[in-house]
């Protein structure tokens, strides 16, 4: 059963996410001041979506991975699997590096696209993504055999099993869908950096 979204209380319209793993709705956006007052009560998600519906479509490309919600949702698996310097493990061949090295990508087990087929439903689970280095991601196809043994050990195999169903989901990457995981990974990344006490490494590059 779907749960019902939640808004933060100081009425600025921000939609509110849980920890992950985590069962506690916050009250507010995180570093909202609770006893500011926002007169407008129309949500930022309604702004967005009229603004964005007044302007022409462009006959250009969809590009996934151009998006605030990839590049949000990539940088919060690469923290979240590194060590408070940044440095995190290619889970298929070991390798080290720097979460902000070129070389360093955030790697899908379920690819976003398979020949002629997309699998836009599981491109934004988080248990469908690991770090990989550009070696293993980009020449040897994501490695899924082993990456796949690797998301076992990290999420039990019955949730890996759930996640390769859920791929036949048809999911359309419409600007709710878009909006939705970038914000949710935003605030998702804000609440790790938070708990751990270390910076956004994108930002302090």
């Amino acid at each position: 059963m779907t749960e019902q979204p939640h808004f933060c209380k100081c009425g600025c319209g921000k939609r509110l996410f849980k920890a992950y793993n985590s069962t506690i709705w916050p009250e507010y956006y995180l570093g909202h001041n609770p006893n500011k007052k926002v007169p407008e009560k129309r949500s930022v998600v309604a702004k967005k979506v009229a603004k964005a519906t007044k302007q022409k479509p462009k006959n250009t490309k969809f590009d996934f991975y151009s998006t605030r919600a990839w590049i949000n949702c990539s940088h919060f698996v690469l923290t979240y699997y590194a060590n408070d310097e940044g440095m995190v493990q290619c889970s298929t061949s070991g390798k080290w590096m720097h979460v902000t090295d070129k070389n360093c990508h955030c790697g899908h087990y379920i690819k976003v696209r398979d020949m002629s087929k997309t699998n836009y439903s599981v491109a934004l689970e988080f248990t469908n993504l690991a770090p990989q280095s550009y070696q293993e991601n980009i020449h040897r196809g994501g490695n899924q055999i082993e990456m796949r043994k690797w998301l076992v050990k990290q999420h039990g195999e019955k949730v890996i099993e759930d996640l390769e169903l859920k791929q036949h989901n048809i999911c359309k990457p419409d600007l709710i869908y878009l909006m939705y995981w970038a914000d949710f990974y935003e605030q998702q990344l804000e609440i790790l950096l938070k708990k751990r006490g270390i910076k956004d490494f994108w930002k302090s590059k």
